[in-house]
């Protein structure tokens, strides 16, 4: 198949509203699961933390947009 076949395959997916879609964010180890969760917890979690969690929501938010359902892969 050409890359140009493949292309419009891909497409008709995306544009059909039956087809499930999903985004995969690979974090590997840029962040922990569980440090990310404990400081969330915390009444003034570092600010780079904060960051980290409105970028998260803005990436689902627009995931969820299209009809996508986020997945997150990072470190435990």
């Amino acid at each position: 198949m050409s890359a140009d076949s493949i292309w419009k395959q891909i497409r008709e997916c995306i544009n059909n509203p039956q087809v499930e879609k999903e985004v995969w964010l690979f974090l590997g180890n840029i962040i922990s699961q569980e440090y990310f969760e404990r400081e969330l917890a915390k009444t003034k979690p570092t600010p780079n933390v904060i960051q980290a969690a409105y970028l998260l929501h803005a990436t689902m938010a627009d995931a969820a947009s299209v009809g996508a359902k986020l997945k997150v892969f990072c470190m435990k």
